[in-house]
């Protein structure tokens, strides 16, 4: 991990943190873990899921360039609701808690931003979400549907 301080923009967006490499494979955080840092792609790719019982992988999202990820649970306090893993080797801008909470308190724009990005997100992994769950119920309907 390289512990410089360096600063990141996107359309609207500016980000200081620290950037941190990490090999292919390699956890970046685990479903649960306390939510100290959120975390942008700055290069490679990065996936989040919901470990199963079974040692599966549920919703499966890989994240490309320039994206967020892990600010919902930082900003609001809490524990980390996914896990995430590096698929290739990445390269992070990681955002602390309080450098989060102080450019969203300092900047309103950027505020607006991030809580859009976080609302699409959410709204893209309710839909997913439903898909599966209409893809796993299908034959028991049609089951059903044969019974009547």
């Amino acid at each position: 991990m390289t512990a410089i301080k360096v600063e990141t923009c996107a359309p609207g967006l500016c980000f200081s943190g620290r950037m941190e490499e990490v090999r292919g494979g390699e956890p970046i955080f685990f479903r649960g873990d306390l939510a100290q840092n959120a975390y942008r792609v700055i290069q490679g790719q990065v996936r989040l899921f919901a470990p199963t019982d079974y040692g599966g992988k549920f919703l499966p999202q890989v994240l490309k360039p320039p994206s967020l990820f892990g600010v919902n649970s930082t900003r609001f306090g809490g524990f980390y609701r996914l896990s995430a893993e590096a698929v290739t080797e990445c390269r992070l801008l990681v955002i602390s808690a309080q450098d989060l909470k102080l450019q969203m308190a300092g900047d309103p724009e950027f505020a607006i931003e991030i809580l859009k990005s976080v609302a699409a997100k959410t709204r893209s992994a309710e839909i997913r979400k439903a898909a599966i769950l209409r893809k796993k119920h299908q034959p028991l309907g049609q089951t059903l549907n044969s019974l009547i």
